[in-house]
């Protein structure tokens, strides 16, 4: 069996641990925001993450078995390690620190990484680009939340 199928899937275990351990700390923080009435229950984001972090983990180890070059290889593998840092950090900035207004700046800091993955994966792997779409697309609407929240809060 390859290494990759194995670190690829523990890289994003870590990353979703981090994130829930910053969200876990804020939760009684969270608790007391005023919230959209549209925002959807907690069990809701659980298994919305669970599904996306599996999309990654696929997206990633398609990239990772089509053929590149060095170049390539560096770009993408720097450009989802960026984008799992500002994921955490999203959590980080938000849950833990509180920091509403700086948490929509990472949240779009996140989106122009997932954008800038899927520019990069297309040409190397479609199939591992698509797979981006949902996390595109969630945090988008992740996005609007934050703006949403920071205005009422």
């Amino acid at each position: 069996m390859e290494f990759s199928y194995i670190l690829i899937p523990a890289f994003y275990i870590a990353v979703m641990i981090a994130g829930m351990w910053f969200s876990h700390k804020g939760m009684a923080w969270y608790r007391t925001l005023t919230v959209p009435p549209f925002m959807p229950q907690p069990w809701v984001f659980g298994v919305a993450w669970a599904i996306l972090y599996i999309l990654m983990i696929i997206s990633a180890l398609l990239w990772w078995h089509s053929s590149q070059s060095w170049c390539e290889t560096t770009t993408i593998a720097g450009l989802y390690l960026i984008n799992a840092f500002i994921n955490v950090h999203w959590s980080y900035l938000f849950f833990y620190r509180h920091m509403i207004g700086w948490s929509i700046i990472a949240n779009v800091a996140l989106e122009a990484s997932i954008v800038a993955l899927m520019y990069m994966l297309w040409p190397v792997n479609p199939t591992a680009a698509l797979l981006l779409v949902p996390y595109f697309t969630w945090i988008l609407y992740a996005l609007f939340m934050n703006v949403l929240i920071w205005w009422k809060n």
